[in-house]
């Protein structure tokens, strides 16, 4: 099989899959509730995803970072092949003047407002998506909790925007992790009756 002996073949397939289907979604869908559903189940994974990935490379460079010899190097092509996981090494390149760095790096992922993948930009599409699903002033509507719970991740994640993140990577990264799993639920729950 495919898997089992090219799996970088295999991974570029689901990839260019993924994204055909996307694509072909968003340029001959209706852009009214099913399609904003959808989206926002891809911004709500995507934020999930970045964060834990993020989480996971702190980590790996916290490790690296032991190593006196070549520690520099290796850091280096860490950050750079997580970007090229989030497809965003272009962009984190463009905006960093092509200095790469731990604190660059986390920062971007986490907080640039304009990557379609950062955790701020996927954070507040998705409250965007879900206001336009279940409006903020229809009380009437199902999905309150779920769209309050959002907005307050967002002025949440906006926030740490304006602080330095130090340290504080791998809590930031939990909790956003945390809050995106008590969203889905909340949104099972009130817009699914998922028990």
């Amino acid at each position: 099989t495919i898997y089992a002996n090219h799996r970088d073949q295999f991974y570029h397939h689901v990839r260019r899959g993924t994204q055909l289907a996307l694509g072909l979604m968003r340029s001959t869908m209706l852009h009214d509730e099913p399609l904003d559903f959808i989206w926002l189940g891809v911004l709500l994974e995507r934020v999930s995803q970045t964060a834990r990935m993020l989480d996971v490379q702190h980590h790996a460079f916290t490790a690296a970072s032991k190593n006196p010899t070549g520690g520099e190097i290796i850091e280096t092509a860490l950050w750079l092949s997580l970007l090229r996981a989030r497809s965003g090494s272009e962009a984190y390149l463009k905006r960093s003047a092509g200095r790469v760095s731990s604190d660059a790096v986390a920062r971007f992922l986490v907080s640039e407002a304009a990557f379609p993948r950062s955790i701020a930009y996927c954070v507040h599409s998705a409250y965007d998506r879900l206001a336009d699903i279940r409006p903020p002033d229809r009380h009437d509507l199902p999905g309150g909790s779920a769209l309050e719970q959002l907005r307050v991740l967002d002025v949440w994640v906006t926030a740490r925007g304006k602080e330095p993140l130090g340290s504080s990577v791998h809590d930031l990264l939990t909790h956003v992790v945390d809050e995106v799993h008590e969203i889905c639920g909340l949104l099972g729950k009130e817009l699914l009756g998922a028990a």
